[in-house]
């Protein structure tokens, strides 16, 4: 066996010149493609479009016509996600945050399937509306989901979460974009107030003995722990 080269013209005619009758298998050299291409072929052998090989019989002085070969971008499926939190602080228990997700197929296959997962919110809570999960070439859809603040967040001083966009590309194999973070601070106002009261309220001789009762309040929005102390100019220990 032996290998004859040729290479294709502007137009995609190859020639070769000289060549005797017989039987020929023809193929494209993958390493002369230009970075990012890949070989395409018509018809395909393996169904895709992109790998084969052609068996010719090659008479005396002829022409062979119907198999193409040619190169074509490679396939790059890809997905990214944009992810953004309002409004940028909360401070009350129930306060909603509003969460917005924008897909992009920013590859160059179409792609189905296609969802948003956040860790904190969990894929259920994303409403992507009546998108059916197939994203075309450069198309985005927008989702959304929101948030009630717990206590716990109070205390913790942030909600910070993860998401990422996952789908399918034609071959069935999974695309899931880089992870897209949002994190939403919470404005701590921790504030105690203090309430006296002296019992009785009027005395009439040396002795007489006024007890005091104080009452300390959580008036802030988070949660402030023990030990509590009161001081009282008038009375040495509390």
């Amino acid at each position: 066996h032996s290998c004859r080269w040729a290479t294709a013209s502007r137009r995609g005619a190859t020639r070769f010149d000289d060549l005797p009758a017989g039987d020929y298998v023809i193929a494209v050299d993958q390493s002369t493609l230009p970075p990012g291409l890949a070989a395409s072929y018509d018809p395909p052998l393996d169904g895709d479009g992109t790998n084969g090989s052609f068996a010719v019989a090659v008479g005396a002085v002829a022409d062979v016509t119907g198999a193409d070969f040619g190169f074509r971008e490679a396939p790059n499926p890809d997905l990214t996600l944009t992810k953004s939190a309002t409004p940028p602080t909360f401070d009350a228990v129930g306060d909603v945050i509003s969460y917005t997700f924008v897909i992009e197929n920013t590859g160059n296959r179409t792609l189905v399937a296609v969802a948003v997962d956040d860790d904190f919110l969990g894929g259920a809570a994303v409403d992507c509306g009546t998108f059916d999960g197939e994203l075309g070439i450069d198309e985005t859809v927008t989702c959304t989901a929101s948030y009630a603040i717990v206590l716990g967040d109070l205390a913790r001083g942030f909600v910070t979460n993860n998401a990422t966009a996952a789908g399918d590309d034609p071959s069935g194999d999974p695309v899931t974009s880089p992870v897209a973070t949002a994190t939403v601070s919470a404005v701590q106002d921790p504030v105690l107030s203090l309430t006296k009261v002296g019992s009785p309220q009027t005395y009439a001789a040396v002795g007489d003995v006024i007890s005091y009762t104080y009452s300390i309040r959580n008036d802030g929005n988070v949660t402030i722990r023990a030990p509590f102390t009161v001081t009282d100019h008038t009375i040495a220990s509390v």
